[in-house]
């Protein structure tokens, strides 16, 4: 078997290279996703707080911040695709670094025989 290690540590740099853009953009989703929710979680707190919410029971009041609160319910929802996405990603990315280094690891065994048959 002809191993061109040339080919495959090329191979193997680009797999890791979008492993890793793979995890900085996740990283940066969870980032995006945690201030969405800091933010909306604050100015759910910010209205009660001011009286501005008067529902007398969970159900209406949830209702009535969703309503009032609703550009930040759908950014909130955004940063989550978001983020499920660029984990996704991740996940692509992770499975074609093991591909990477089980197609080096296949080619390794079989020079290993070819050198004990020789």
């Amino acid at each position: 078997m002809n191993i061109d290690l040339t080919n495959e540590m090329e191979t193997a740099g680009r797999a890791y290279a979008m492993l890793a853009e793979a995890v900085q953009a996740a990283a940066q989703a969870a980032e995006e996703l945690a201030q969405a929710k800091f933010g909306l979680e604050r100015e759910r707190a910010s209205m009660i707080v001011a009286g501005l919410v008067e529902a007398k029971n969970e159900a209406t009041r949830e209702a009535y911040l969703r309503e009032r609160l609703s550009s930040m319910y759908t950014g909130l929802a955004m940063a989550e695709r978001e983020a499920r996405g660029t984990r996704y990603h991740v996940e692509m990315a992770q499975l074609e670094v093991d591909r990477v280094r089980l197609r080096v690891r296949l080619m390794e065994l079989a020079a290993g025989q070819e050198r004990q048959t020789a």
